[in-house]
C-alpha cells in the first residue's frame, strides 16, 4: 500500500469507512498530501461513491477549490461562530472580508526539538493572553500515542508582520504547559531567527537552521543555576529564618551533562550558590506555584514538576531576562552515571512511547552500525532505530505488537568477536 500514489491511498481509506454503512462520513481534508494532478480524479471517484448513498459526508477542507467544486453546503466558522452557511457560490463570495494586517499560526505539538514524538500528561497548564489558542489541553490531560502530536494552534494579528512574529513569539514565551516535551520554545525561536524574520525562510529553512535555533535553546550560566534551584525548591521555599551552616553537595543531571553545585542555605530566603570557580548569592519566595528567585540581580520565575516514567525527570519552565525549558534529573544522592553514550553502548532504548511493530534482528544476529534493528509505530508516524555500533544482539526484551515506554531497553548488545 505504500507504494501506491498518495489519491489512491486515500481512496483505500474511504472505501475502508465506508464498508461499515455509516450514516455520517467525516472527512477531514481528504485531498491533503495527495498530488495536484490526483486530487480531482480522487474526488470524482469519491462523490460517485457517494451518490445515492443514505448518508450524509462532512467535509473539513481549506483548499477552496475542492469545496466550491464538490460541496452542496458550505459552513465557514471564527472563533466558534457560524459566520457563512449557505451554497458555495454565496458562501465563498466573501464580499463583507476586508484584508488588513497580517496573521501569523503555529501549530503547538507534543515534540521535542528534534521532532521525534512525545507522550505524558499535563501537570501545568496556562494559556497566553492576547492570542488565539483552539486546543483542548487542561491539567490532567493525557497525551498518548494513538493520534498525532498536535495539541493546538496559536494565532496571532497585527497591522504589521514584525508585530504578528513578536506577538506570537511573546505568547509563546508566556504560555506555560509542563509534564511533557512539546515544540513551544522551538516555535518561539524560530519566529526570532533573524532568517525567518527577515521574510527569507523558504521550505529548506529547518534543514539549513534547526542547529543554530536548537543553539538558543540551550540555557547556559545563571539560567542552569535558577533551574537547579527551582527543582531543589519545588515544593519548599529556603529557610527564611535560621541560616544553615552546612554546605549541601548537589548533582543535577542535564542532557548527557552533569551540573555540580554547592548550596549553603543563609536564612531570609537566601542561598549561596558556588557552581565551578564562581560563587552567587540568591533570593527566592513563593507567589502560588511560582518561585520567584533573583539571582546576580537579575529576576526570574522558575515552575518545575516532577514527571515519572523509566527515570524520574523534573520539567523546569523559566521566564524572565530571557525564557527556557529545561528537563533535569536529581542525582544528588545517586552513583554517578556512566554518560549516556556507555549507556548506548550496551543497549537499544526507546526513545518515546509507542507501539513495536517490526523487530529485524534476532539474538545472536551480528549488525552494523547504521542497520535497522526495529519500527516504532508513535503518533500515526513509523520511527525506526537503527543500531549505534557494529555489535551482535546479546538479547531482545521486547517482542513485536508491544507498546513499551522512554527509556525501555529493547535490545541489549554484546561485542562483536
Amino acid at each position: 500500500v505504500a507504494e501506491l500514489p498518495g489519491g489512491v491511498r486515500k481512496l483505500i481509506d474511504i472505501a475502508l469507512a465506508m464498508m461499515g454503512s455509516p450514516k455520517l462520513l467525516l472527512l477531514d481534508e481528504p485531498t491533503s498530501g495527495v498530488a495536484a494532478e490526483e486530487k480531482f480524479p480522487m474526488m470524482d471517484t469519491v462523490m460517485q461513491a457517494l451518490d445515492g448513498q443514505p448518508l450524509t459526508a462532512l467535509f473539513v477542507e481549506h483548499d477552496m477549490d475542492i469545496v466550491s467544486r464538490y460541496c452542496q453546503r458550505v459552513i465557514a466558522f471564527y472563533s466558534g461562530r457560524i459566520i457563512a452557511d449557505d451554497i458555495p457560490a454565496v458562501a465563498l463570495a466573501q464580499a463583507d472580508v476586508r484584508l488588513q494586517g497580517h496573521a501569523i499560526e503555529v501549530r503547538l505539538c507534543a515534540e521535542d526539538e528534534h521532532f521525534t514524538p512525545q507522550t505524558g500528561t499535563v501537570q501545568a497548564f496556562a494559556a497566553p493572553v492576547g492570542l488565539r489558542f483552539d486546543h483542548a489541553l487542561h491539567v490532567g490531560a493525557v497525551v498518548t500515542p494513538h493520534y498525532d502530536s498536535m495539541l493546538g494552534k496559536l494565532i496571532a494579528h497585527a497591522p504589521t508582520r514584525l508585530e504578528a512574529i513578536d506577538k506570537l513569539s511573546a505568547g509563546l514565551n508566556q504560555t506555560t504547559l509542563l509534564g511533557l516535551p512539546t515544540n513551544r520554545a522551538f516555535l518561539a525561536a524560530c519566529l526570532q531567527h533573524p532568517v525567518f524574520r527577515a521574510g527569507e525562510a523558504l521550505i529548506p529553512f529547518l534543514a539549513e537552521q534547526a542547529d543554530s535555533v536548537r543553539e538558543r535553546l540551550q540555557a547556559q550560566g545563571d539560567a542552569r543555576s535558577v533551574a537547579a534551584l527551582a527543582v531543589l525548591y519545588a515544593h519548599q521555599a529556603p529557610a527564611a529564618e535560621m541560616p544553615s551552616p552546612f554546605v549541601r553537595p548537589v548533582r543535577m543531571g542535564l542532557g548527557d551533562e552533569v551540573l555540580s553545585l554547592s548550596l549553603q542555605e543563609m536564612g531570609q530566603g537566601q542561598v549561596r550558590v558556588q557552581m565551578g570557580d564562581a560563587t552567587h548569592q540568591a533570593r527566592m519566595h513563593r507567589s502560588g506555584k511560582v518561585l520567584h528567585i533573583t539571582l546576580n540581580g537579575r529576576l526570574w520565575q522558575a515552575r518545575a514538576v516532577a514527571c515519572t516514567g523509566t527515570v524520574k525527570r523534573w520539567h523546569v519552565l523559566l521566564q524572565g531576562p530571557a525564557c527556557f525549558e529545561l528537563w533535569l534529573t536529581n542525582q544528588s544522592h545517586s552513583a554517578p552515571s556512566t554518560g549516556a553514550s556507555a549507556q548506548a553502548a550496551q543497549s537499544l532504548r526507546a526513545p518515546f512511547n509507542g507501539k513495536l511493530i517490526a523487530l529485524n534482528v534476532q539474538e545472536g544476529q551480528q549488525v552494523k552500525q547504521g542497520d535497522a534493528v526495529l519500527v516504532i509505530e508513535s503518533m500515526k508516524l513509523e520511527h525506526i532505530l537503527c543500531a549505534p555500533r557494529d555489535a551482535v544482539v546479546h538479547s531482545l526484551s521486547a517482542s513485536v505488537g508491544q507498546q513499551v515506554g522512554p527509556g525501555q531497553v529493547l535490545v541489549q548488545w554484546k561485542d562483536a568477536t
